[in-house]
């Protein structure tokens, strides 16, 4: 009972350390997160974040527009939608020069966002939420006019304002919108699916309305949802509560920590989505997201694989999880106190994982968009490449050569704009689930270490001490819980590895010595825009997911364990 008891004190003096640690990191993280935001001047002179003084009416062209990036002394800010000019210039996290919408500063939105959307019913809804979203949050300075002076009334018949040439005809893109049908719809039934489960379990107060084709509030959904957390508060913490009193909780039994841990991840959850609904329900009804991939030729192997790996993470994974706590009940004896069945014991795996798995899918398909765009690059880089050769230089005219590198370049110039949505939206999109994710990274690490931990004392009780005996089966089940965060993390570090480099690399190797001058610009522009983004996905700066983390957890693990199991032994020659 003595080396329990000191087992246990370990256990919570480093739970402890780790929870002032992370909580510490959070407040710097986002201290200097507030900080950052500060506009820098040409000479790298940081502008104080204060709030600029109002424009007066102003009529700006595009040219004009364009010196409002953000670059200028006053940092300011100015993007046009619809013909209106709106002042963005308190967001820039969104618009600044590192924002994931920096493309759009200074230029007119509404043109970015018709060259990824076909003419649609679903492209009024995302015009619609854009529009309304501006209104809302930014003040409107101006609006646009031409170069004779005339306002851009903004309407969707003005082909100058709402250009939707892609680098090809709008025949070829009904076309390639029809041929990746079926992927999107693959999309969409694990987008459905994903959407049900959250509703479920009561973290999302926002139902999809197909009138509107958006999320908005719904005092129903609400009030289940509100319903199903006292439910899950009552249950949980109270049972949590009565074996904390009646001395049932023992650091031997890992299921029951790794459960209970769980548990409160699942009331952080509720807490920080319900929080953030609005935002979140904003950014959903923000992404075009069929649109996306409706206009990125997606291979139906590549989303075979992407769904194999879906289907392991949230499928695989819990399905034995779960075949292993029925095993556990079979073989331990009841104990109506303190004991949990094996769906009990499920609910709290499932909802504490369940922003990871969103945020896990919305990784997919980021990873189906970049190799699309990877695939296209290729053929490009392939193409141009042989344009080169000294045998086609002989065989083509000059003037094919300079037709085919412009119809090259108008790919290339589409290819970059789908680059950089798709991974600002992936970015952005972990901005709202990073905290539960480091968390639920902590969780899985502060658990495999004391499962680890307990399975070595259990071997040097009865091998060193020589007391009671050691249970192979109970030590197998043990082992699936030990072994799943594992295979949760490299799954996720698989996903996460970057194709968005692989877009640099493949852009370095095009030969342009005898390129096309606007070839060479749009290569050079996209190049440097894969560079400036530099795509990395690292939950509150503290581990990028790559296939490194595995390792990296690994290691935190084993220098762990070597501290336990040292003082242990220690104790346990010393007590001899």
């Amino acid at each position: 009972m003595l080396l329990e008891d000191g087992d246990l004190g370990t256990l919570i003096s480093l739970v402890l350390a780790l929870l002032v640690g992370l909580l510490t990191y959070v407040y710097v993280y986002i201290y200097q997160s507030k900080t950052n935001d500060d506009a820098v001047d040409d000479n790298g002179n940081v502008i104080p974040g204060v709030e600029l003084p109002p424009l007066p009416p102003i009529k700006l062209t595009r040219e004009q527009l364009k010196s409002f990036d953000g670059t200028r002394p006053d940092g300011r800010i100015l993007i046009a939608f619809k013909g209106k000019i709106y002042d963005v210039s308190n967001n820039v996290d969104d618009f600044g020069l590192r924002g994931t919408l920096n493309r759009v500063a200074g230029r007119d939105f509404t043109k970015y966002l018709k060259i990824i959307m076909s003419l649609s019913e679903s492209e009024v809804n995302i015009m619609d939420s854009w529009e309304h979203d501006l209104e809302m949050n930014y003040k409107r300075v101006g609006v646009l006019i031409n170069e004779q002076g005339e306002i851009l009334q903004g309407d969707e018949d003005d082909e100058d304002l709402y250009p939707i040439t892609i680098g090809a005809d709008q025949n070829d893109h009904e076309e390639l919108v029809i041929n990746v049908r079926p992927q999107s719809k693959a999309v969409l039934v694990c987008l459905a699916i994903t959407i049900f489960q959250n509703t479920l379990y009561g973290i999302y107060l926002y139902r999809f309305s197909n009138k509107h084709k958006k999320f908005i509030p719904s005092r129903t959904v609400t009030i289940y949802c509100v319903t199903v957390v006292s439910l899950f508060v009552y249950f949980y913490l109270g049972r949590i509560h009565d074996e904390f009193v009646n001395g049932n909780i023992s650091p031997r039994d890992t299921v029951k920590i790794y459960v209970y841990m769980n548990v409160c991840l699942c009331l952080f959850n509720y807490v920080h989505q319900w929080i953030l609904i609005v935002p979140v329900a904003r950014f959903q009804n923000r992404v075009p997201l069929f649109q996306i991939l409706n206009a990125c030729d997606i291979s139906i192997m590549l989303v075979w694989r992407a769904l194999i790996l879906t289907l392991i993470k949230m499928i695989g994974c819990p399905v034995a999880v779960h075949v292993a706590l029925k095993v556990y009940d079979a073989h331990r004896p009841p104990r109506s106190d303190s004991h949990l069945s094996a769906n009990m014991t499920m609910i709290p795996l499932m909802i504490g994982n369940q922003l990871s798995n969103c945020f896990f899918g919305g990784i997919v398909v980021t990873n189906l968009v970049l190799a699309a765009i990877n695939r296209r690059v290729m053929n490009i880089l392939k193409e141009v490449n042989t344009l080169q050769t000294p045998l086609q230089l002989y065989l083509q005219k000059e003037y094919y050569r300079m037709r085919r590198f412009c119809e090259l370049a108008d790919q290339l110039d589409h290819l970059a704009l789908m680059y950089t949505i798709s991974t600002g939206l992936s970015k952005g999109y972990l901005s709202l689930t990073d905290l539960s994710i480091i968390l639920s990274m902590t969780i899985n690490f502060i658990g495999v270490t004391v499962g680890f931990y307990n399975q070595y004392l259990a071997l040097a009780d009865y091998y060193i001490n020589e007391e009671g005996t050691y249970d192979i089966l109970e030590a197998l089940v043990h082992l699936v819980f030990l072994v799943v965060p594992f295979v949760e993390i490299a799954i996720l570090g698989r996903v996460s590895h970057h194709l968005a480099k692989r877009t640099g690399y493949l852009l370095q190797n095009m030969n342009l010595q005898y390129a096309d001058i606007r070839f060479k610009q749009v290569v050079d522009a996209f190049w440097f825009q894969v560079l400036t983004i530099d795509y990395k996905l690292m939950p509150l700066g503290l581990l990028e997911l790559n296939m490194t983390l595995v390792n990296k957890i690994f290691s935190a693990v084993t220098g762990f364990l070597l501290i336990l199991i040292q003082t242990d032994l220690t104790l346990r020659f010393s007590l001899k």
